[in-house]
């Protein structure tokens, strides 16, 4: 699940090696291998950073964490962890999150699973009909 700001920041990254690698081209340099690969990491490490310093409301950071939004509330009221939002719109930073022992990030366990397909049956049978322009049904 690619958020929009880290799959902007990988396209911006990708322009920006492909016109690297056309001005390397045009000017038919020669370069040390590892220089190279070194500015490519350098690069990755820095959208990783920008990624992972994501503001985040309590409900996806609960997601990302393993801890309840109630519990981060606690912490943020404690001065455990910062609020980075508005009053009553509190938001935190992914990298400063507390990874609750055991937690696995998007792991898809059996029962949310069902809970996906679910919910899934019931928006594709709870559908509204489509209706002709003078109103009538189909």
């Amino acid at each position: 699940m690619l958020g929009l700001e880290e799959r902007n920041a990988r396209e911006c990254l990708r322009a920006r090696l492909v016109g690297r690698r056309a001005e390397l081209a045009r000017l038919g340099a020669l370069v040390q291998g590892d220089r190279l690969i070194d500015e490519i990491l350098a690069d990755l490490d820095a959208i990783e950073r920008e990624v992972r310093g994501k503001l985040v409301k309590l409900s996806e950071a609960s997601r990302a964490c393993g801890y309840t939004a109630d519990h981060l509330r606690v912490l943020i009221k404690s001065g455990k962890l910062a609020d980075y939002g508005r009053p009553r719109a509190p938001r935190v930073r992914l990298d400063e999150l507390p990874k609750k022992p055991g937690h696995q990030p998007g792991a898809l366990t059996p029962a949310r699973a069902v809970a996906n397909l679910h919910k899934q049956i019931v928006r594709n049978a709870t559908t509204a009909p489509k209706r002709r322009q003078n109103g009538s049904l189909t």
